[in-house]
């Protein structure tokens, strides 16, 4: 997904209905058609988004060492060391920081593009991340 993709579905969005406007037609998307959409089972438990602490662990000390507050920019260049590097790690940090990339269009738009690091817990295991 690139910044334009997200981009054009922000600006679908028409928030005084609650609708996106595609083709020209208002539609409204519940959270359930969210989750078949973008392919999530949460289990009905709530996903918290808040700023909170930077926690620590290896991935975020490798991609995010003296960082304080992470940002699209920022994750977008460790997508790219992640995605030319060749460590044991690399591949499964490509995939963390492309669900950070996501994470900061869709929950963080209006965030000036940072993203909070309580977001970073929902990384620490990618088996409870499949569909």
């Amino acid at each position: 997904m690139h910044d334009g993709d997200v981009l054009q579905i922000i600006q679908c969005d028409d928030p005084k209905s609650e609708t996106f406007k595609i083709g020209g037609m208002p539609l409204k998307i519940t959270t359930p058609e969210v989750d078949i959409i973008l392919g999530i089972q949460s289990g009905g438990k709530e996903v918290k988004v808040s700023y909170g602490i930077k926690p620590d662990t290896p991935f975020i000390r490798r991609r995010f060492g003296s960082v304080c507050r992470p940002n699209a920019p920022l994750i977008k260049q460790q997508l790219h060391m992640a995605l030319e590097g060749s460590a044991s790690y690399d591949l499964l940090d490509f995939i963390r920081l492309c669900c950070l990339y996501l994470f900061v269009g869709l929950f963080y738009t209006n965030s000036g593009h940072t993203i909070g690091w309580a977001s970073f817990q929902y990384l620490k295991d990618l088996k409870k991340m499949r569909v």
